[in-house]
Protein backbone atom coordinates (compact mmCIF):
# COMPACT_ATOMS: atom_id res chain seq x y z
CA UNK A 1 0.00 0.00 0.00
CA UNK A 2 2.84 2.36 0.86
CA UNK A 3 4.48 1.79 -2.51
CA UNK A 4 1.20 2.50 -4.29
CA UNK A 5 0.74 5.79 -2.43
CA UNK A 6 4.31 6.88 -3.17
CA UNK A 7 3.89 6.07 -6.88
CA UNK A 8 0.54 7.87 -6.99
CA UNK A 9 2.09 10.93 -5.30
CA UNK A 10 4.87 11.01 -7.89
CA UNK A 11 2.34 10.77 -10.69
CA UNK A 12 0.45 13.68 -9.14
CA UNK A 13 3.42 15.96 -8.53
CA UNK A 14 4.60 15.89 -12.16
CA UNK A 15 1.41 17.23 -13.81
CA UNK A 16 0.88 19.75 -10.99
CA UNK A 17 4.36 21.17 -11.64
CA UNK A 18 3.60 21.20 -15.36
CA UNK A 19 0.38 23.17 -15.07
CA UNK A 20 2.06 25.52 -12.58
CA UNK A 21 4.16 26.98 -15.39
CA UNK A 22 1.90 26.30 -18.40
CA UNK A 23 -1.30 27.85 -17.07
CA UNK A 24 0.11 31.33 -16.26
CA UNK A 25 1.33 31.58 -19.86
CA UNK A 26 -2.03 30.56 -21.31
CA UNK A 27 -3.95 32.73 -18.86
CA UNK A 28 -1.85 35.70 -19.95
CA UNK A 29 -2.70 34.93 -23.58
CA UNK A 30 -6.40 34.75 -22.73
CA UNK A 31 -6.34 38.05 -20.82
CA UNK A 32 -4.15 40.00 -23.26
CA UNK A 33 -5.63 38.57 -26.47
CA UNK A 34 -9.08 37.35 -25.43
CA UNK A 35 -11.60 35.55 -27.60
CA UNK A 36 -15.11 35.31 -26.20
CA UNK A 37 -16.03 35.76 -22.55
CA UNK A 38 -14.75 33.62 -19.68
CA UNK A 39 -15.72 34.43 -16.10
CA UNK A 40 -13.21 34.22 -13.23
CA UNK A 41 -15.58 31.81 -11.46
CA UNK A 42 -15.44 29.34 -14.34
CA UNK A 43 -11.64 29.43 -14.28
CA UNK A 44 -11.52 28.79 -10.52
CA UNK A 45 -14.02 25.93 -10.84
CA UNK A 46 -12.09 24.53 -13.78
CA UNK A 47 -8.85 24.57 -11.78
CA UNK A 48 -10.57 22.76 -8.90
CA UNK A 49 -11.92 20.06 -11.21
CA UNK A 50 -8.55 19.76 -12.93
CA UNK A 51 -6.85 19.11 -9.58
CA UNK A 52 -9.51 16.53 -8.68
CA UNK A 53 -8.95 14.90 -12.06
CA UNK A 54 -5.19 14.78 -11.51
CA UNK A 55 -5.58 13.24 -8.04
CA UNK A 56 -7.88 10.46 -9.24
CA UNK A 57 -5.98 9.77 -12.46
CA UNK A 58 -2.65 9.63 -10.60
CA UNK A 59 -3.96 6.50 -8.86
CA UNK A 60 -5.39 5.18 -12.13
CA UNK A 61 -2.04 5.72 -13.86
CA UNK A 62 -0.25 3.60 -11.26
CA UNK A 63 -2.77 0.83 -11.79
CA UNK A 64 -2.49 1.16 -15.56
CA UNK A 65 1.28 0.84 -15.48
CA UNK A 66 1.01 -2.17 -13.20
CA UNK A 67 -1.43 -3.78 -15.64
CA UNK A 68 0.85 -3.12 -18.61
CA UNK A 69 3.81 -4.58 -16.70
CA UNK A 70 1.79 -7.62 -15.60
CA UNK A 71 0.85 -8.29 -19.23
CA UNK A 72 4.54 -8.02 -20.18
CA UNK A 73 3.80 -5.30 -22.71
CA UNK A 74 6.85 -3.43 -23.91
CA UNK A 75 8.29 -1.73 -26.99
CA UNK A 76 8.45 -3.88 -30.11
CA UNK A 77 11.69 -2.17 -31.12
CA UNK A 78 14.52 -0.12 -29.68
CA UNK A 79 16.27 2.95 -31.02
CA UNK A 80 20.02 2.79 -31.52
CA UNK A 81 21.59 6.01 -32.74
CA UNK A 82 25.17 5.82 -33.99
CA UNK A 83 27.73 7.69 -31.89
CA UNK A 84 29.34 8.79 -35.15
CA UNK A 85 26.46 11.19 -35.79
CA UNK A 86 27.67 13.55 -33.11
CA UNK A 87 25.51 15.39 -30.54
CA UNK A 88 23.50 17.37 -33.12
CA UNK A 89 22.87 14.32 -35.28
CA UNK A 90 21.76 12.24 -32.33
CA UNK A 91 19.45 15.01 -31.19
CA UNK A 92 17.91 15.28 -34.68
CA UNK A 93 17.40 11.52 -34.86
CA UNK A 94 15.83 11.42 -31.42
CA UNK A 95 13.63 14.43 -32.15
CA UNK A 96 12.40 12.81 -35.37
CA UNK A 97 11.52 9.63 -33.51
CA UNK A 98 9.81 11.63 -30.76
CA UNK A 99 7.72 13.53 -33.30
CA UNK A 100 6.75 10.20 -34.84
CA UNK A 101 5.64 9.20 -31.35
CA UNK A 102 3.41 12.29 -31.08
CA UNK A 103 1.79 11.67 -34.47
CA UNK A 104 1.29 7.98 -33.62
CA UNK A 105 -0.24 8.93 -30.28
CA UNK A 106 -2.69 11.25 -31.99
CA UNK A 107 -3.66 8.51 -34.45
CA UNK A 108 -4.89 6.31 -31.61
CA UNK A 109 -6.38 9.32 -29.83
CA UNK A 110 -8.24 10.35 -33.00
CA UNK A 111 -10.02 7.00 -33.37
CA UNK A 112 -10.70 6.73 -29.64
CA UNK A 113 -12.16 10.23 -29.77
CA UNK A 114 -14.39 9.31 -32.71
CA UNK A 115 -15.64 6.24 -30.82
CA UNK A 116 -16.52 8.44 -27.85
CA UNK A 117 -18.80 10.45 -30.11
CA UNK A 118 -20.17 7.52 -32.10
CA UNK A 119 -21.16 5.20 -29.23
CA UNK A 120 -23.74 6.64 -26.80
CA UNK A 121 -22.43 4.66 -23.81
CA UNK A 122 -18.98 6.22 -24.30
CA UNK A 123 -20.43 9.62 -25.08
CA UNK A 124 -22.03 9.82 -21.63
CA UNK A 125 -18.56 9.98 -20.09
CA UNK A 126 -16.98 12.19 -22.73
CA UNK A 127 -19.95 14.58 -22.61
CA UNK A 128 -18.68 15.87 -19.25
CA UNK A 129 -15.85 17.50 -21.18
CA UNK A 130 -18.20 18.82 -23.86
CA UNK A 131 -20.70 20.24 -21.38
CA UNK A 132 -18.42 23.21 -20.58
CA UNK A 133 -19.94 26.47 -21.79
CA UNK A 134 -17.10 28.84 -20.85
CA UNK A 135 -14.29 26.83 -22.36
CA UNK A 136 -10.76 27.99 -21.54
CA UNK A 137 -7.31 26.59 -20.85
CA UNK A 138 -8.18 26.24 -17.15
CA UNK A 139 -11.81 25.28 -17.60
CA UNK A 140 -11.41 22.29 -19.92
CA UNK A 141 -11.70 19.35 -17.54
CA UNK A 142 -12.26 15.74 -18.60
CA UNK A 143 -14.05 13.12 -16.56
CA UNK A 144 -11.63 10.88 -14.68
CA UNK A 145 -13.16 7.71 -16.19
CA UNK A 146 -11.69 8.60 -19.58
CA UNK A 147 -8.26 7.68 -18.26
CA UNK A 148 -9.46 4.10 -17.76
CA UNK A 149 -10.95 3.97 -21.25
CA UNK A 150 -7.63 4.98 -22.75
CA UNK A 151 -5.93 1.81 -21.48
CA UNK A 152 -6.95 -0.59 -24.29
CA UNK A 153 -7.30 2.04 -27.02
CA UNK A 154 -4.26 4.26 -26.48
CA UNK A 155 -2.00 3.20 -23.59
CA UNK A 156 -1.36 -0.40 -24.66
CA UNK A 157 -0.77 0.39 -28.37
CA UNK A 158 1.63 3.19 -27.46
CA UNK A 159 3.45 0.95 -24.97
CA UNK A 160 4.33 -1.19 -27.97
CA UNK A 161 5.72 1.76 -29.92
CA UNK A 162 7.78 3.81 -27.45
CA UNK A 163 11.49 3.12 -28.01
CA UNK A 164 13.90 3.67 -25.15
CA UNK A 165 16.48 6.43 -24.70
CA UNK A 166 14.82 9.24 -26.64
CA UNK A 167 16.68 12.20 -25.18
CA UNK A 168 14.60 14.90 -26.94
CA UNK A 169 11.35 13.14 -26.00
CA UNK A 170 10.66 15.29 -22.89
CA UNK A 171 11.06 18.43 -25.01
CA UNK A 172 8.69 17.21 -27.72
CA UNK A 173 6.27 15.84 -25.14
CA UNK A 174 6.41 19.24 -23.44
CA UNK A 175 5.23 20.88 -26.66
CA UNK A 176 2.46 18.31 -26.90
CA UNK A 177 1.46 19.00 -23.30
CA UNK A 178 1.28 22.75 -23.89
CA UNK A 179 -0.79 22.19 -27.01
CA UNK A 180 -3.16 19.92 -25.08
CA UNK A 181 -4.14 22.89 -22.90
CA UNK A 182 -3.74 25.53 -25.63
CA UNK A 183 -6.36 23.91 -27.87
CA UNK A 184 -8.98 24.93 -25.30
CA UNK A 185 -7.64 28.44 -24.65
CA UNK A 186 -9.99 31.38 -25.22
CA UNK A 187 -7.47 33.53 -27.09
CA UNK A 188 -7.05 35.11 -30.50
CA UNK A 189 -3.65 33.42 -30.80
CA UNK A 190 -3.61 30.74 -33.48
CA UNK A 191 -1.20 28.80 -35.70
CA UNK A 192 -2.16 30.40 -39.00
CA UNK A 193 -0.99 28.29 -41.98
CA UNK A 194 0.45 25.70 -39.57
CA UNK A 195 -3.16 24.76 -38.83
CA UNK A 196 -2.88 22.47 -41.85
CA UNK A 197 -0.70 20.29 -39.64
CA UNK A 198 -1.20 21.28 -35.99
CA UNK A 199 -4.39 21.78 -33.98
CA UNK A 200 -4.93 25.18 -32.36
CA UNK A 201 -7.70 26.56 -30.16
CA UNK A 202 -9.74 27.91 -33.10
CA UNK A 203 -9.71 24.52 -34.81
CA UNK A 204 -10.64 22.65 -31.64
CA UNK A 205 -13.33 25.19 -30.75
CA UNK A 206 -15.29 23.93 -33.75
CA UNK A 207 -15.21 20.44 -32.23
CA UNK A 208 -16.88 21.78 -29.04
CA UNK A 209 -19.47 23.83 -30.93
CA UNK A 210 -23.19 23.54 -30.15
CA UNK A 211 -24.02 24.14 -33.83
CA UNK A 212 -25.18 20.92 -35.55
CA UNK A 213 -23.09 21.59 -38.66
CA UNK A 214 -19.98 21.32 -36.49
CA UNK A 215 -20.85 18.00 -34.86
CA UNK A 216 -18.42 15.12 -35.41
CA UNK A 217 -15.61 17.27 -36.77
CA UNK A 218 -12.02 18.05 -35.72
CA UNK A 219 -11.28 15.03 -33.54
CA UNK A 220 -7.51 15.50 -33.64
CA UNK A 221 -5.84 16.93 -30.55
CA UNK A 222 -2.26 17.35 -31.76
CA UNK A 223 -2.47 17.24 -35.56
CA UNK A 224 -5.17 18.02 -38.13
CA UNK A 225 -3.78 15.49 -40.60
CA UNK A 226 -6.08 12.62 -39.59
CA UNK A 227 -9.17 14.82 -39.77
CA UNK A 228 -8.16 15.75 -43.30
CA UNK A 229 -7.38 12.14 -44.24
CA UNK A 230 -10.68 10.77 -42.93
CA UNK A 231 -13.02 13.59 -43.93
CA UNK A 232 -13.77 15.12 -40.54
CA UNK A 233 -11.84 18.40 -40.86
CA UNK A 234 -13.64 21.72 -40.58
CA UNK A 235 -11.28 24.68 -40.81
CA UNK A 236 -12.80 27.72 -39.09
CA UNK A 237 -13.38 30.95 -40.95
CA UNK A 238 -11.66 34.08 -39.61
CA UNK A 239 -13.39 35.13 -36.41
CA UNK A 240 -15.51 31.96 -36.25
CA UNK A 241 -15.88 31.28 -32.52
CA UNK A 242 -19.08 29.32 -31.78
CA UNK A 243 -20.69 28.80 -28.40
CA UNK A 244 -19.83 25.54 -26.65
CA UNK A 245 -21.62 23.06 -24.42
CA UNK A 246 -24.19 20.28 -24.66
CA UNK A 247 -27.72 21.63 -24.85
CA UNK A 248 -29.39 18.67 -23.12
CA UNK A 249 -27.10 18.74 -20.07
CA UNK A 250 -25.67 21.58 -18.01
CA UNK A 251 -22.03 21.36 -17.05
CA UNK A 252 -21.23 20.14 -13.51
CA UNK A 253 -20.94 23.01 -11.05
CA UNK A 254 -19.85 21.17 -7.90
CA UNK A 255 -17.45 18.34 -7.08
CA UNK A 256 -20.14 15.67 -6.62
CA UNK A 257 -21.66 16.47 -9.99
CA UNK A 258 -18.23 16.40 -11.61
CA UNK A 259 -17.26 13.05 -10.11
CA UNK A 260 -20.56 11.24 -10.72
CA UNK A 261 -22.13 13.09 -13.68
CA UNK A 262 -22.14 10.11 -16.14
CA UNK A 263 -24.12 7.95 -13.72
CA UNK A 264 -26.98 10.38 -13.16
CA UNK A 265 -30.44 9.08 -13.95
CA UNK A 266 -31.74 10.35 -17.27
CA UNK A 267 -35.14 10.60 -18.83
CA UNK A 268 -35.95 8.85 -22.10
CA UNK A 269 -35.95 12.24 -23.84
CA UNK A 270 -32.43 12.96 -22.60
CA UNK A 271 -31.26 9.52 -23.76
CA UNK A 272 -32.62 10.24 -27.23
CA UNK A 273 -30.81 13.58 -27.24
CA UNK A 274 -27.55 11.90 -26.22
CA UNK A 275 -27.91 9.37 -29.05
CA UNK A 276 -28.61 12.12 -31.60
CA UNK A 277 -25.64 14.25 -30.44
CA UNK A 278 -23.18 11.35 -30.32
Amino acid sequence: MGGFLVSAARNLITPVVQIAWIMPLLLAAELLLPMGKVSPLSRVRGLLFLLLYLIVTAAITVGTRAAVTAMHIGPLFSLHVSEHLGPLGRFAAGASAALFFMFALDFFTYWTHRAQHAWPWLWRFHAVHHSITELSALNAFNHWSEQIMRLPAVTIPMALLIPANLNPLPFVMGLGLIDGYFVHAATRLHFGPLRRVLVDSHMHRIHHSIQPEHFNTNFGVFTTIYDQMFGTAHFPAPGEWPETGVREFPEPLDTAAFLFWPWRRQSSVQKDQIASRA
